[in-house]
């Protein structure tokens, strides 16, 4: 899972996706438990 976790973080300083949880962005450098990976808007 760690492996997942190290490619969603990579695509989200990429602005690719946003990392969330409870609905809130979370800070990339210390996060834990369980996480939703969405897509970034295109705007």
């Amino acid at each position: 899972m760690q492996q997942v976790r190290d490619v969603a973080i990579e695509l989200q300083k990429k602005g690719l996706v946003i990392i969330t949880q409870k609905g809130a962005p979370v800070d990339i450098n210390d996060f834990k438990g369980p996480i939703r990976i969405k897509l970034s808007s295109y705007n």
